[in-house]
């Protein structure tokens, strides 16, 4: 991360998550225009189960030990400590999802199935799908809204908890009102066709109304980090948001889709925006782990009194070690 021109830098894993999202969207969208103009799908295809399975995993891993770098950042029985221990599991579980439902249930030679089951089962690929579904969905949502619910207890314990917006409110409303919506059509579904009705696929009926709690404490998170002139704290929160944000449209849009209302090839952006959504939530740790790096960076090596710096300490009462 660039500070003054002339001096020394700190290696950023924000501008590494930014810049990795920006090369696998543009390699996609090249590779999709080349599929439209050609009309031949196997580089497009190769993409998405290839360096696709591999950016998703390899995201998930960072993001994992970024957050437990951000953990380890404060000090014992520090509020945000838990918080960011909370958010790691989180993250843990989205790992685990995710290598079940992207590499696992897909036959690719990445897949170790592939070479110990040569006729691949697609009821067990099915399986794999969807309980890797509800890992990385409804139960990584509900861990990690008791991670943002423990960052706002810390503010509200020291008296700095922030205020919503008046968008944020229509924001929040508008993904609620619509978690409300599909959460009803779902059960009228289930209720006319039992034979949908299994334990996985329940699990996921809560997905939007998790996805709203989870807009709405990120985004109040944002505005409490900002208020407080907290900068890179401020974005690693309203990367979450973001990330929280996007996921809210895409559901949208494969929601819209299948019902079809939604046809291609305007659904189409929806095959990328996938990517952007998990790197921001990647974005998130890396922030909070860059503040604090880049303030330690600056008082160690150049000697600079924090208070003078761009980068604000992250929390106020509870350093890092």
């Amino acid at each position: 991360m660039t500070d003054r021109p002339g001096r020394a830098t700190v290696h950023s894993y924000s501008r590494l998550i930014l810049v990795l999202m920006i090369a696998q969207v543009s390699v996609g969208i090249a590779l999709h225009f080349n599929w439209v103009l050609t009309g031949n799908w196997a580089w497009l295809r190769f993409y998405f189960d290839y360096p696709g399975t591999l950016y998703i995993v390899f995201l998930d891993v960072l993001k994992l030990w970024l957050c437990i770098v951000a953990w380890k950042q404060f000090r014992e029985k520090a509020s945000l400590r838990s918080a960011w221990l909370t958010i790691s599991l989180a993250m843990g579980l989205v790992l685990a999802g995710d290598l079940l439902k992207q590499w696992l249930c897909v036959n690719t030679y990445f897949n170790p199935f592939h070479y110990l089951w040569p006729r691949w089962n697609a009821s067990a690929a099915n399986a794999l799908q969807v309980w890797g579904s509800t890992i990385a969905g409804p139960l990584f949502m509900a861990v990690l809204a008791v991670g943002l619910f423990q960052g706002l207890q810390h503010y509200r314990k020291i008296g700095m908890l922030g205020t919503l917006r008046s968008y944020d409110f229509v924001l929040v409303g508008a993904a609620a009102i619509y978690a409300l919506y599909v959460f009803v059509t779902v059960v009228r579904i289930a209720l006319n066709n039992t034979s949908l009705i299994g334990t996985a696929w329940m699990l996921t009926w809560p997905n939007d109304m998790l996805l709203a709690v989870l807009l709405l404490e990120a985004i109040l998170l944002f505005r409490t980090a900002a208020d407080m002139g907290q900068g890179y704290i401020a974005w690693a929160w309203g990367a979450f948001a973001v990330a929280i944000f996007l996921t809210v449209v895409e559901s949208i849009g494969l929601w819209l889709t299948s019902f079809g209302y939604f046809p291609y090839p305007e659904n189409a952006v929806m095959w990328y925006v996938w990517y952007v959504w998990a790197a921001a939530f990647a974005l998130g740790p890396a922030y909070q782990v860059d503040a604090v790096r880049v303030a330690e960076f600056r008082v160690n090596k150049w000697h600079e009194p924090l208070q003078n710096s761009s980068i604000i300490h992250a929390f106020p009462g509870e350093g890092s070690k």
